[in-house]
């Protein structure tokens, strides 16, 4: 009987053992378990937010080249129509004494790319150009708003040698913006032909 219950004794220890092994073990692949599925799951979630901020950013560079090359095309088609024909106009001003002799009338807004983007020119990552950009169409605006004043002058011209002198310097003004402008369009060109190689 003593063998019995020492042998019965070494059972209950072994049991114990192996049960108190059991637990620990089970405990320790749980926590295991967890720890592994915990740093895929943290992996996973950095690696869909890189991919998100990828996307986003492939998303913005293609509307900030969109916004640019739209831009472009307009200073563009500008260019194309008005350029000769302005600067034959201003060619005869050789001097501040030589007001212009005729006048347009400008009556439409001109700028409809701009005016849709210009919500998007903060966007523009290049600093030079999308001040750039920003400054030729205050010019532009301005420009076309002294062809309206230069017209309300022309209206007063034949009876008023005041009128006449401003006629001088608005005329010579408008001269010496186009010049600006012209500058800015080449800068404005030279630039995005060096970003967008196309």
């Amino acid at each position: 009987m003593e063998n019995y219950n020492a042998l019965m004794d070494i059972l209950k220890f072994t049991y114990h053992k192996i049960l108190l092994n059991q637990i620990v073990l089970s405990f320790f692949s749980g926590f295991m378990g967890a720890l592994i599925a915990g740093g895929f799951s943290w992996l996973a979630t950095k690696q869909s937010h890189e991919n998100n901020l990828k996307l986003e950013a492939k998303k913005n560079a293609e509307i900030e080249k969109a916004v640019i090359l739209s831009i472009v095309e307009e200073l563009k088609v500008f260019y194309e129509i008005y350029y000769l024909e302005m600067n034959n106009f201003f060619e005869q001003l050789k001097n501040e004494d030589d007001y212009l002799k005729s006048y347009y009338i400008v009556t439409q807004d001109f700028f409809t790319v701009y005016s849709n983007n210009a919500d998007k020119i903060g966007i523009i990552s290049n600093k030079e150009l999308r001040n750039l950009i920003v400054k030729i169409y205050v010019y532009l605006k301005r420009f076309l708003e002294d062809f309206n004043l230069l017209r309300m002058y022309y209206e007063e011209l034949h009876s008023n040698d005041i009128v006449t002198n401003e006629i001088k310097k608005t005329s010579w003004d408008l001269k010496n913006n186009f010049q600006e402008l012209k500058k800015m369009y080449d800068l404005i060109i030279n630039i995005v032909s060096s970003i967008y190689k196309e």
